[in-house]
């Protein structure tokens, strides 16, 4: 057993899950999503250039062509900015332990889409996932009493959106990583995610405003930018490398469990019985998926 790979793995389940955590403690001091998210990448950007820059002879080699440059920006645009985007904004209204429950179930949209555009079978395995991760989170969103009740739907949706827009960048790129490798690959996405974000924050925000921000809204910014950005991204590509998607898959269920953990010491969201066993249905749902 590669304890090593097992344990990047967990430290980076535990990284992307922090990230609503620290999203939530930004809302306290500001309601912006696209402000948030704008710092997040700010100070994540930096560090994904350098790796950019460091394997910038890898270009030559890999002789890609405009169709495959066309495809590598748009799946930036929907990876990481949109997905992002939906994200920050459905934590408006969601707690972070629902936030993250209904982000797991993105490896199900993964195989829903590779169904109807490749045509998968289906197994009895993989009926039973659909229906144990989707009545887990149905189960949850209903019993939920933590999220602003007159938002909550518009807040799941934005989470859905997240999940599906993450789902279908994870489908499209699996030939890009194959072909730039899995590091350079983040890195080239995330470089032109950050890009889109500084962009959109440029033409919708007044720079002043990042002058008046609270100095905790710039310290979770850093939080997230380093240890929900970018120190995950580049564990998960090592720890897969060393033990495996599967593997990976199930050291990543440790994901949600932090979540909830954190957001009850952190955010002081109550840990509810419901919520538990929701989110037992979509943790078996999502790993009985990936069961061959």
């Amino acid at each position: 057993m590669n304890w090593l790979g097992i344990l990047f793995i967990a430290i980076s389940a535990i990284g992307f899950s922090s990230k609503a955590i620290l999203v939530k403690l930004s809302y306290r001091d500001l309601s912006d999503p696209i402000t948030i998210l704008f710092l997040r990448m700010l100070f994540a950007f930096p560090f994904f250039l350098f790796m950019v820059l460091k394997e910038r002879h890898k270009f030559k080699k890999l002789k890609l062509n405009t169709k495959d440059l066309w495809h590598i920006f748009t799946l930036g645009f929907i990876g990481y900015y949109l997905s992002s985007l939906f994200d920050f904004m459905g934590l408006k209204y969601i707690t972070a332990s629902l936030e993250r429950l209904i982000l797991y179930i993105y490896p199900t949209i993964v195989f829903i889409i590779h169904f109807l555009l490749f045509k998968k079978e289906i197994h009895k395995n993989e009926l039973i996932s659909l229906f144990l991760t989707y009545g887990g989170v149905a189960f949850v969103f209903m019993n939920d009493s933590n999220s602003k009740h007159e938002n909550k739907l518009l807040g799941g949706i934005y989470i859905f959106l997240c999940a599906l827009t993450y789902a279908w960048y994870i489908s499209g790129s699996e030939k890009y990583i194959t072909k730039m490798g899995s590091t350079f690959f983040a890195s080239n996405i995330l470089c032109i995610s950050s890009l889109i974000v500084f962009l959109h924050f440029f033409v919708t925000k007044d720079t002043k405003v990042l002058f008046a921000l609270p100095l905790n809204v710039w310290l979770t910014g850093l939080g997230m930018g380093i240890f929900s950005t970018v120190i995950p991204v580049y564990l998960v590509a090592a720890g897969i490398r060393m033990i495996g998607s599967k593997k990976a898959a199930i050291a990543g269920t440790i994901g949600p469990v932090s979540t909830i953990l954190l957001s009850y010491y952190i955010l002081d969201e109550p840990i509810s019985s419901m919520e538990l066993i929701g989110s037992v249905f979509i943790i078996s749902g999502v790993l009985l998926i990936g069961k061959k």
